[in-house]
């Protein structure tokens, strides 16, 4: 009989695929000797007999070829697809022996490929003297040895000033010591911020001032800075406006000077009786003390009327929720600080509190009764324990916050621990630990926002008959006997 070519089994991921024949004997024998009863069988078939007798040698006979997985007995041991697994390979056919890089086993199950077992493909390069990438070199990265990025210092600091992350080298298969890195250190005066804090030369004696240049455009000024030998010089700093301050400065950049206060220059007074001096409207300043916008512990103020004195708002949060201080202090650095609490989005706060932003910050620790008293207001602030005040000449109980139950409309608190605000605790008689819905508010200005009086009033005598106010008190000869005149 003729040949009969058989389908060629699926390729493999890199065999191509192989066709194969399996052939009959050519040389033709004697006709094919019956079977024995029942086994039907047409003439010429030279399977074996259904009994299970090998056929016959004069039979038409199998002739072995090498297995291949395709469901058939290629080798005519009497099992289809045994040795028939082949090599397969996913990865690029060039990488295959490269590295690490290995072909695996392809079983043949069902008269089918399985899945590829045991290869092993190019992966990420790693610093371990294997070339895992299979690309002939070992632990290389892209621009040369691989390397990884290293810091020592805070992790928010580095990309921060000088500060900058290093490189470990990889060789031997191993990663060697962080080369590079540069992490803060101590603010020098040297034009750079060695500190990695986001500021350049601060602290620094002598920087930040105010300084003659010639020549500046509206909305520069000369300020004195570090250069990079360490020397104070004067540079021209762009301002960025804002509202106009009485300062003697074009602060909104329009071309004219304190143009908010119209008054200045004035003619103005102080004092009662006697003691009256004149003087004229000047900006506050340090010849001219700026006055705070009021004493002591006040109730209900209207939030229109802290707008309206010169105060932004700078920070607001609620009872609930920790917020950093650092954070708080760095947006509210203007020289008066208001503290203040409302339910959120009243009109009114339920109380308010003002002061010299340094008296009101001043750090008393944790001692249970320590405040420190300022504008008839006992302060008290820490950022590990607690931040808040009461009026002047009650005692506060602190544990960590005010717990102090006398006078309780006029003591506010905040709880702080490890640097920040956290929940709690109390707006006047308002315990209000973890609540949401009462609001936390601080307010800053600055100093140089109004105009004063530069007159300051004569001090004051006794009262005596001579129809002169001599103390100073509206009054005239009060509480005298005097003669008519």
């Amino acid at each position: 009989m003729p040949p009969v070519t058989r389908p060629s089994k699926p390729a493999s991921r890199s065999t191509p695929p192989r066709p194969r024949t399996r052939a009959c004997a050519s040389t033709p024998g004697p006709p094919a000797t019956p079977g024995p009863p029942g086994d039907a069988r047409p003439p010429g078939d030279a399977r074996p007999p259904s009994d299970g007798r090998p056929p016959s040698p004069d039979s038409e006979a199998c002739q072995p070829e090498p297995e291949v997985c395709d469901g058939a007995d290629q080798d005519c041991d009497g099992v289809a697809d045994e040795d028939a697994a082949e090599p397969c390979y996913d990865g690029p056919p060039e990488t295959v022996g490269i590295g690490a890089c290995r072909q695996g086993v392809s079983a043949c199950v069902d008269g089918e490929p399985s899945v590829c077992e045991g290869a092993i493909v190019p992966g990420a390069e790693r610093c371990d003297g294997i070339d895992e990438d299979c690309d002939g070199a070992l632990d290389e990265g892209a621009d040369g040895p691989l390397s990884e990025a290293c810091y020592g210092g805070p992790e928010a600091t580095v990309g921060v000033g000088v500060c900058v992350a290093g490189a470990r080298v990889c060789a031997g298969g191993e990663l060697g010591p962080c080369v590079g890195e540069i992490r803060p250190q101590v603010e020098r005066c040297d034009g750079a911020d060695d500190d990695c804090d986001g500021a350049v030369d601060e602290g620094i004696e002598g920087t930040g001032e105010v300084c003659e240049l010639e020549g500046l455009a509206a909305c520069h000024q000369g300020q004195t800075r570090c250069d990079a030998e360490g020397a104070l010089v004067c540079v021209d700093v762009e301002l960025e406006p804002q509202a106009e301050w009485c300062n003697n400065f074009d602060d909104d950049c329009d071309g004219a000077v304190d143009e908010a206060f119209p008054d200045l220059g004035e003619v103005c007074a102080a004092g009662e009786g006697v003691c009256r001096r004149e003087g004229v409207i000047a900006c506050a300043d340090a010849e001219n003390p700026f006055v705070l916008a009021f004493e002591g512990v006040r109730q209900n103020m209207p939030v229109e009327h802290v707008l309206d004195a010169g105060f932004e708002l700078c920070w607001s949060g609620p009872y609930n929720g920790a917020h950093p201080v650092a954070n708080i202090l760095a947006g509210c650095n203007e020289g008066e600080l208001l503290l203040g609490c409302r339910p959120n989005n009243a009109a009114n706060l339920t109380l308010a509190a003002t002061g010299e932003r340094a008296e009101v910050l001043t750090d008393v620790g944790n001692a249970r009764d320590g405040v420190h008293n300022h504008n008839a207001v006992n302060w008290y602030f820490s950022d590990s324990f607690s931040w808040g005040f009461a009026a002047a000449g009650i005692r506060v109980t602190r544990n960590s916050c005010d717990t102090n139950r006398v006078q309780s409309e006029l003591r506010m608190c905040w709880h702080t621990d490890n640097g920040s605000i956290t929940n709690g605790f109390r707006c006047g008689n308002n315990f209000l630990n973890g609540n949401g819905e009462w609001e936390r508010m601080v307010f800053h200005r600055r100093p140089g926002i109004a105009s004063v009086c530069s007159a300051e009033p004569g001090e004051p005598g006794n009262e005596v008959c001579n129809a002169l106010d001599d103390d100073c008190d509206g009054q005239v000869d009060e509480g005298l006997e005097c003669p008519e005149r």
